[in-house]
């Protein structure tokens, strides 16, 4: 991220995403890939910025493996081969840590708001999604996703105790203006969903896993909220 947001290219990019929620607002749920929204990002651009990166991580002394990948959003896979037998971790020389980098432009006008970031040996100002958007976000992809997530349903109960949604984007995207609509479309995503089996497959990914309950109250939850 240091090298992403002291590179020429850190005005097109806004962090978003389970990372975002686990290193700004201190969300406890493991997330491991690095989503970005993106302000007029070219594929030259996304091409430059993956070599800054990649120049960045070996004059840190990494090997590395990288692969630039364009399936509807841009998409950076950084493999680091030998690392985890070096320091100890696998017993396999072949064993790989990877980071994916991927980003999509949202089409939605908004100021990324400025974090300073302090942890991981980072210091430094990185862009970030508003938290009312980044709700509405999450609320949108558990509403749009063909395979549905229990993190989703995580990130929305914990998101909504510092926030309501950005209901501009919730109408562009759902067609969703107010309290009462959004409850509806919850409602009707919820009717045929396996909560349990939601709660079991992010459990996992939770610090404390009697969060997974989030997940099992969410109708609950849904009813008692004012969103």
């Amino acid at each position: 991220m240091a090298l992403i947001f002291n590179s020429d290219f850190a005005t097109k990019f806004a962090f978003l995403g389970g990372t975002c929620l686990r290193i700004v607002h201190q969300t406890n749920r493991f997330s491991e890939d690095l989503d970005f929204d993106n302000f007029d990002l070219s594929p030259n651009d996304f091409e430059q910025l993956a070599q800054v990166i990649k120049q960045g991580l070996e004059r840190e002394g990494l090997q590395i493996e990288m692969e630039q990948v364009y399936q509807g959003a841009y998409h950076c896979y950084i493999k680091f081969p030998n690392l985890l037998h070096q320091t100890g971790l696998s017993g396999h020389r072949e064993a790989k840590i990877l980071i994916q980098l991927d980003t999509e432009p949202q089409n939605f006008n908004f100021q990324p708001e400025t974090y300073l970031i302090n942890k991981f040996d980072v210091f430094g100002s990185i862009r970030t999604t508003p938290v009312d958007l980044l709700l509405a976000q999450k609320i949108t992809a558990f509403c749009q996703r063909k395979q549905p997530k229990g993190r989703d349903i995580y990130d929305i109960t914990f998101l909504c105790a510092k926030t309501r949604p950005n209901y501009a984007y919730l109408e562009q995207r759902l067609a969703v203006t107010n309290s009462t609509d959004l409850k509806e479309t919850l409602y009707n995503r919820l009717a045929n969903l396996d909560l349990a089996q939601l709660a079991k497959d992010v459990a996992p990914f939770l610090f404390n896993t009697s969060d997974a309950q989030r997940i099992l109250l969410f109708p609950q939850f849904v009813q008692q909220t004012e969103f």
